[in-house]
């Protein structure tokens, strides 16, 4: 009752809890419907986007007027430049050169953008510091075109022009001797063929006309390089005139406007913040207007979920539970087989079968297979191996169980080994003993370990069903043990053990295992209000027929949380293994 107490306040806080949330819901939709309400004023300065989008604006307005001024001044010098001596340009070129060296060292690098993201001050003095590195750039170019042109006034154009025609007058006198010395020597070489063809000199053969058809190629070859050097000497004088008639009055161009990327830069992070500060503002009076349309919906829907868990626990109580009930009973095994599995320790006048620690004393061919954090004391007699899954052809059930890393000890006859819990204090372990040929369905994961013969080990077996009965209980398969062999079974604050007889009903959380000969039927809990709360699962094992016992721990619900919504993962968890009868 205690326990039922407490799910039901807990129960009862939950929906205090959602109708308080609820309620203040209303409140603060109420608050955002009015314009001039001071907390949705506050709200929205509150929003760090807005401030900053303002104050970067502001910046970048001063600054770009301050480079914009610092433009028109050196647009306004330069116009003049071209009338200012050679020594008055140079010494404006010095005073750009270190103006933009020491722009350069206030740059700031592509991490240290980064850095100074959120930093208005930084941003806005980077962008100033590229744009007047801009204007800068641009004045020095210009007034090194100026200088440029300067230093050509010292030639005039009908001076440069003389000098064109006198040097396309040596280009004509050179072109006539190269082509002299070219038809000399054509002619030679086509009335004396053998000189041309025939290396005389290399034979030791002295020649004339050989002699002679040499002297007249390096004459051709003389004149060429005379002409060409002349073409090059026509060509400079052609350029130096262009260059005479461009730059005789070379005028600066001034900077039209300033066009930074930084300064570009800042401006799209400016209009980012106010488009951000736009959609907040859209933001809220959406969520305003939605939550105002959607409050009463939103209340009804948390109403709903609360009630939820109760209609599905009433159909599951009143409607597919007793349809389980009257199906067919399962029996795993028919009547008539082997004995059926006996306790091996039972006080007098009780069912108990457990204690805190027990004593098992192996007999000539035994082995024991216990989980290390089960084995108390041992005796140094005998071999200890590990064995890793309790039976390999269920590997996925042995891990599932937690039967891995097995204590195998053999070759210790007569000696005792303590088995007890040595992490869980409310844990007791039984043992349960099968006949040989016994069958008993077990739930592995309260098996701890087991004795049995080397040369005829505990088998175990699937037994499957699917049944509507299982569909609605959710456990398809059943383990079976045969014996001959011992089991130690672990439960918490103990283990029972009871025969069916004409029939009897256990929590199913508690069921450890039962007798294969047992007629099995999962029955609806007892009382709904139970169910309802978590104190009860919503089936109770019953076991009929025999003979046979079943077996089942003390308290079950240990340490699991419940109530009227569940256990949450835990608990599918549970159902996954228990639909694989681990």
């Amino acid at each position: 009752m205690v326990q039922a107490g407490r799910a039901a306040a807990g129960w009862l806080a939950g929906r205090a809890l959602l109708f308080v949330l609820a309620l203040s819901l209303l409140v603060l939709v109420d608050i955002g419907r009015d314009e001039s309400s001071t907390l949705r004023t506050q709200a929205v300065e509150l929003l760090p986007q807005a401030r900053q989008a303002e104050q970067l604006a502001a910046r970048r307005q001063e600054a770009f007027a301050e480079v914009d001024r610092f433009r028109q001044e050196w647009n306004e010098r330069l116009q003049s430049a071209h009338r200012r001596s050679p020594a008055e340009l140079a010494q404006w070129l010095a005073r750009l050169d270190r103006e933009i060296a020491e722009r350069e060292t206030r740059r700031l690098d592509a991490f240290e953008l980064m850095l100074a993201a959120d930093r208005s001050e930084l941003l806005v003095e980077h962008a100033k510091n590229e744009a007047t590195l801009q204007v800068l750039r641009w004045s020095r170019d210009e007034l090194l075109r100026v200088m440029r042109g300067v230093a050509t006034l010292g030639l005039s154009v009908p001076q440069a022009e003389q000098q064109l025609a006198q040097a396309h007058a040596f280009d004509r006198a050179h072109l006539l001797a190269y082509r002299r010395a070219r038809a000399d020597f054509d002619a030679f070489a086509t009335a004396h063929p053998l000189a041309a063809l025939i290396p005389f000199e290399r034979l030791g053969i002295v020649d004339g006309d050989r002699q002679r058809y040499l002297e007249l190629q390096r004459a051709k070859a003389q004149a060429a390089r005379r002409f060409l050097a002349a073409r090059e000497q026509a060509n400079q004088a052609e350029t130096t005139l262009r260059q005479v008639r461009a730059t005789r009055e070379t005028v600066a161009r001034p900077l039209a406007a300033i066009d930074s990327q930084a300064m570009r830069a800042l401006d799209a992070l400016i209009a980012a913040r106010q488009r951000a500060v736009e959609e907040a503002n859209r933001g809220i009076d959406e969520v305003v207007a939605k939550a105002g349309a959607l409050a009463w919906a939103a209340l009804w829907v948390v109403v709903l979920l609360s009630l939820l868990p109760l209609v599905l626990k009433a159909f599951w109580y009143f409607v597919m539970a007793p349809m389980a009930a009257r199906r067919p009973p399962i029996r795993l095994q028919q009547r008539g087989a082997p004995s059926t599995p006996v306790p091996a320790v039972a006080p007098a006048g009780t069912d108990r079968i457990s204690t805190i620690s027990l004593d098992i004393e192996l007999g000539a061919g035994d082995e024991l297979l216990v989980h290390p954090e089960y084995l108390q004391s041992l005796a140094t007699a005998g071999r200890k191996a590990t064995q890793w899954l309790l039976d390999p052809a269920y590997p996925v059930m042995s891990v599932a169980a937690g039967m891995v890393a097995l204590t195998r000890i053999r070759d210790a006859a007569g000696e005792r080994f303590t088995v007890s819990s040595r992490k869980d204090p409310l844990a007791e372990v039984g043992l349960v003993e099968l006949a040989d040929g016994a069958r008993f369905v077990l739930q592995p994961r309260h098996l701890v370990g087991m004795v049995q013969a080397r040369d005829r080990p505990v088998r175990i077996r699937s037994r499957w069903h699917f049944g509507l009965s299982a569909w609605i209980t959710l456990q398809f398969r059943y383990l079976v043990f045969e014996g001959p062999g011992q089991l130690i079974v672990s439960g918490c604050r103990g283990v029972r053990q009871e025969a069916a007889g004409g029939g009897r009903a256990i929590d199913q959380a508690a069921t450890i295992g039962f007798s294969a000969e047992l007629d099995y039927v999962p029955r609806r809990s007892a009382t709904f209000g139970a169910y309802l709360l978590g104190v009860n699962g919503l089936f109770d094992d019953g076991f009929a027929g025999g003979p046979g016992i079943y077996v089942y721990e003390e308290m079950p619900h240990y340490g699991k949380r419940s109530g009227i919504t569940g256990r949450g993962l835990e608990g599918v968890t549970d159902v996954v293994l228990k639909a694989f009868g681990v």
